[in-house]
């Protein structure tokens, strides 16, 4: 690392650590968003509020006409109480324990370079996001119209969400998320002691019918090359040991990488829950709230972003992943729209579990994805897009 490379580190490092601190919720990034703005304005930037003022976008002109390229980066955390013991640990009940202190850091480093050195046709866009995980920020942003204009879209996600190596870039053309859908299946049946349960219909003994029954989706309708996950995480029914309950509730998500097979499985959830349920006399009902689409990478932009890492730091810190991960991350929607990369940067820290309560990530490895996303906007408006 030479020093105008060690400046740019002690620089992001400097910004995560600061946004470390003050980790904030959903749309609610009043502190986040204000920070983030305050340094862009630092950089010679002016930035406009979006997303109802939890976002925020800003361009970046080049010397002469051209394309338009996007940057993204996630600003929101979780509710999560920190547990790290680091040193500029939040201290507000939430945590950034899913690297989105680092995306932030990462784009604002790569925005520095960006407006250091404006040598470059067009203009790159800065997307700084409210709310990925799971409120579907996104949405908010192109319906505010960020996308306007826009050419192509770039972003990666920190941490270690593959088994690579730290400091490697793992790209993938295609589908690289699965899609992500929410469910609440609720079975009724009708409540009795539980000396004589056979006066009423345990919504229990249906739901553990059900569950079963559902599991097989995976094992015996569904082809094992096509990736599928389907979970049921919360199941409350009852509150003694001697009564049967009217009611159970199950909650849970899937995930799938094909759309076909998304709206396939989701009817047959439907069916299986109303069938079980009938034959074991109770009433099941299933709903679902859509989630996230797939993340699906453009062929000609993931080249090029794997071809400036590969330049920029060696063929050994780059990889070209075979499967998707089955996370899902709502970059899907700008991609959807636009052609584009996002890429997995593996930076893990002391602990790699992410949405764990001692997450963190090897920031001293940051300043590496500044340089890669304003290489990538470069080579994209320079031309090598086409």
């Amino acid at each position: 690392m030479d020093m105008q490379q060690e400046k740019l580190s002690q620089q992001i490092i400097g910004w995560r650590r600061a946004l470390h601190r003050i980790p904030e919720v959903g749309f609610d990034l009043v502190q986040t968003t204000a920070y983030v703005e305050a340094e862009l304005a630092k950089l010679g930037i002016r930035a406009e509020r979006v997303a109802g003022g939890a976002g925020l976008t800003a361009d970046i002109e080049g010397n002469a006409p051209g394309k338009t390229a996007a940057l993204r980066a996630d600003m929101d955390a979780l509710p999560i109480r920190e547990e790290t013991g680091l040193p500029f640990a939040s201290e507000n009940g939430n945590m950034h324990a899913c690297g989105h202190d680092g995306h932030i850091a990462m784009l604002l480093g790569a925005a520095a370079l960006l407006a250091g050195n404006r040598n470059f046709p067009g203009k790159v866009r800065l997307l700084f996001q409210p709310a990925e995980e799971n409120l579907g920020g996104a949405k908010n942003m192109v319906a505010d119209g960020v996308l306007r204009g826009v050419d192509a879209v770039f972003g990666m996600h920190a941490g270690l969400l593959t088994d690579a190596a730290p400091g490697t870039f793992s790209f993938k053309s295609g589908v690289l998320t699965a899609s992500f859908d929410r469910f609440d299946i609720t079975i009724r049946g009708a409540g009795s002691h539980g000396a004589r349960p056979e006066d009423g219909v345990d919504p229990i003994v249906v739901s553990a019918s059900v569950i079963s029954a559902l599991q097989t989706l995976a094992s015996r309708e569904h082809r094992a090359t096509d990736p599928y996950v389907f979970s049921i995480g919360s199941i409350h029914g009852g509150e003694t040991y001697n009564i049967i309950p009217d009611e159970v509730t199950l909650k849970g998500c899937m995930r799938a990488c094909c759309e076909e097979t998304r709206e396939r499985l989701k009817a047959r959830v439907t069916e299986i829950v109303g069938g079980v349920c009938a034959a074991m006399r109770a009433k099941g009902t299933v709903t679902f709230y859509p989630g996230y689409l797939s993340a699906v990478n453009d062929a000609k932009c993931t080249k090029l972003a794997h071809d400036k890492a590969a330049e920029l730091f060696g063929e050994d810190s780059t990889e070209w992943m075979e499967q998707p991960i089955m996370v899902s991350e709502d970059v899907s929607e700008y991609l959807a729209r636009v052609p584009g990369c996002f890429w997995l940067y593996a930076t893990p820290g002391a602990c790699c579990l992410h949405h764990s309560s001692t997450f963190d990530i090897d920031e001293t490895l940051l300043w590496r994805g500044s340089v890669l996303m304003d290489a990538s906007a470069r080579a994209f408006l320079a031309g090598s897009g086409d």
